[in-house]
């Protein structure tokens, strides 16, 4: 099932802005631009923020055997 607009924080939205910029990411590498920009936040917050959209098929992943994420569906628009 897929989020709405009212379902996403202020993470969720600037990971999606991210990846309407960017081909692909990673959790480690969302976190440092995450961090610089806005506010240091853990590893784990980023990672569980990436699997939650995940889930709701707004990111996949690149290759199964990576954690590169790509955008696949903006709950925003």
């Amino acid at each position: 099932m897929a989020l709405s607009e009212e379902d996403l924080n202020e993470m969720d939205r600037w990971i999606l802005a991210f990846l309407a910029e960017h081909e692909w990411a990673t959790p480690n590498l969302l976190r440092q631009f995450y961090s610089d920009e806005i506010k240091e936040v853990s590893r784990q917050w980023v990672s569980n923020r990436v699997g939650r959209l995940v889930e709701h098929d707004h990111l996949q992943r690149v290759h199964p055997d990576a954690y590169e994420v790509e955008l696949v569906a903006d709950p925003r628009e």
